[in-house]
């Protein structure tokens, strides 16, 4: 920051007006302008030294970006998760981790398709106190955050993220929260105590380009309607469990649907494709859902997406190999997408949780 100065024109005076004076209105004068004199001088002194201050501040502000620190983390290693497609980057002497094992203290290192991983500040503390840690999750569903009064909106790469900040000091478990919003797929990156180096790890997190191997899935035809799709190994389909006719179950694991109250897994999801006559015009179709999903939810029967959710504003638009798709978000957790094939439409509606394979999935839907 450059800071420009204008030299004060000071008067100083001449030896003779520096005579002590012989009457008392030459002395007056005399102490008035002793008074101006010093007071000039004194403003002078103030602006150098604020003058010199500012270019204290300027050049140490300049130092904090300069190489220490980059050199150090160009050092560091790469941890890369292809089932999200993100990445960060870390110092060698610690363990990006999913696990750990309490009773040896052992690190159980996050593979390319964990779920969460998190690195620890001081990994020690994890065995004993409450450590700090930065941790990446694709299993937390963002609920109403986006809409959140509290949240601070941005983009990460350039995806839409909402921020929340908390204390951060002990007995808090969250000092920043960034939830992103990925094509669908959330996630969610917290950290949970005030910390240089976290936040540094954090600088360097982003979002990369990962590939998808499909020549392995499984097909699934339907001859009757028309169309088919492939679906990746261990993916479960269950024809007509609704009771529909038209209707097609799929779930990304196996689970056991039968003796009484089960707690869902973290990662599972499970996606109904119902197929409805063609629909020529997306606007009046979903002005039409909305209307029935509203008459469910005023009637106790909610089906689960929060009617302020779905409305025209929040269609996405993207076009497949096999059609066109809108995507609406539901509820916590809930998300669906209308696809326009030759002959039918085919709503799809996503519960629970979305699977970072579920983009891939839509894109092997066909008509035939």
């Amino acid at each position: 920051m450059d800071i420009k100065t204008t030299p004060v024109s000071v008067e100083i005076p001449t030896s003779e007006e520096l005579k002590t004076p012989s009457s008392p209105k030459n002395k007056k004068r005399f102490l008035v302008g002793v008074i101006v004199f010093l007071g000039l001088l004194f403003v002078t002194v103030i602006l150098l030294a604020f003058y010199k201050q500012s270019q204290k501040q300027s050049a140490s502000s300049t130092s904090k970006v300069v190489p220490a620190f980059q050199d150090e983390i160009a050092n560091w290693k790469t941890y890369r998760n292809e089932k999200y497609g993100f990445q960060f980057k870390y110092p060698a002497d610690h363990t990006p981790f999913d696990t750990f094992d309490s009773a040896s203290q052992k690190l159980n290192l996050a593979s390319v398709t964990s779920d969460v991983v998190t690195v620890a500040e001081n990994e020690s503390h994890l065995f004993c106190c409450e450590p700090l840690t930065l941790s990446v999750s694709g299993l937390e569903p963002a609920g109403e955050a986006f809409s959140s009064t509290y949240a601070t909106h941005m983009t990460i790469d350039d995806y839409p993220a909402v921020q929340f900040n908390g204390e951060g000091n002990l007995g808090s478990l969250m000092y920043k929260k960034v939830i992103i919003d990925k094509d669908g797929v959330i996630i969610t990156v917290t950290q949970a105590g005030r910390s240089n180096f976290l936040s540094e790890i954090f600088s360097t997190f982003k979002f990369i380009e990962t590939t998808v191997d499909t020549s392995d899935w499984h097909m699934y035809r339907n001859e009757k309607y028309g169309f088919e799709f492939r679906y990746p190994r261990g993916w479960i389909i269950a024809q007509g469990i609704t009771g529909l006719d038209t209707a097609v179950e799929v779930y990304n694991q196996e689970y056991s649907r039968t003796g009484g109250y089960r707690a869902l897994p973290a990662d599972f999801m499970n996606m109904e494709i119902v197929l409805r006559s063609r629909a020529d015009n997306i606007s009046s179709y979903v002005d039409g859902f909305i209307k029935e999903n509203n008459f469910f939810a005023e009637n106790g029967e909610d089906p689960g997406l929060t009617p302020h959710f779905i409305n025209l504003n929040s269609l996405k638009k993207s076009v497949i190999k096999g059609g066109t798709v809108y995507s609406y978000k539901g509820g916590v957790g809930k998300e669906g997408y209308i696809v326009f094939l030759n002959n039918y439409t085919l709503d799809i509606r996503v519960y629970n949780y979305s699977d970072p394979l579920l983009q891939v999935f839509l894109n092997t839907i066909v008509g035939f």
